[in-house]
């Protein structure tokens, strides 16, 4: 299991999950440089917004017992 984003309250119980946090400033910063762009009439050319890996106990190999 990995996840893009927080993770939900009802996985608080289980093993903290890995996944991918989401810079949502700079996501939305982007969005809004694009969209200014579109509407001035140049072209809307994006760039990456990066994604900070979080480590976490629900991939890789299975524990041994």
């Amino acid at each position: 299991l990995a996840l893009l984003g927080s993770p939900p309250a009802d996985l608080a119980d289980g093993p903290e999950p890995m996944g991918f946090d989401i810079p949502r400033p700079a996501l939305g910063a982007e969005a809004v440089r694009l969209l200014a762009a579109r509407i001035a009439g140049g072209p809307a050319e994006g760039t990456l917004v990066a994604c900070a890996f979080r480590a976490g106990a629900t991939a890789g190999p299975p524990a041994v017992p």
